[in-house]
């Protein structure tokens, strides 16, 4: 009989963060994690209500509840995407969770073969991102 070791839940906070400062104002904030072993799901529900003092730059959120591993990244789909300004070629919204932290995981687009990161201008200020994603710690 096999024990299930390493398996924790709970809540985190995301925060939008801009290359250029600043921060928005937020109506949800609702995110949950499952960790089971080294796997850690995230599912995160965020909606803004003004893009209150973000300055310009690339845009990006932190507050992931565990540390992602240093040698893989993570990533997160999004299912529900609202108020933001897409490319005619652009295919998918995605989030990269960068190798060895918290912090860091940037926004992007898929065009084609290729990615573009989402600035804080491509955003609106009712923007909403609801998603899932996995990463490893």
């Amino acid at each position: 009989n096999e024990t299930l070791a390493n398996y924790d839940e709970g809540t985190w906070t995301i925060t939008l963060v801009s290359s250029g400062g600043g921060a928005p104002t937020y109506s949800v904030q609702d995110c949950a994690y499952t960790r089971i072993g080294r796997k850690v799901s995230i599912t995160m529900k965020l909606t803004i209500t003004s893009k209150g003092t973000l300055g310009a730059g690339n845009l990006s959120f932190s507050g992931l509840p565990l540390t992602v591993n240093a040698s893989f990244d993570g990533a997160t789909a999004f299912s529900t995407i609202k108020d933001v300004t897409f490319a005619a070629n652009d295919r998918q919204f995605l989030a990269r969770l960068q190798a060895g932290g918290t912090t860091g995981a940037y926004f992007f687009v898929v065009t084609g073969a290729a990615t573009d990161t989402v600035l804080v201008a491509d955003i609106g200020d009712a923007f909403v991102a609801d998603g899932v994603g996995h990463y490893f710690i």
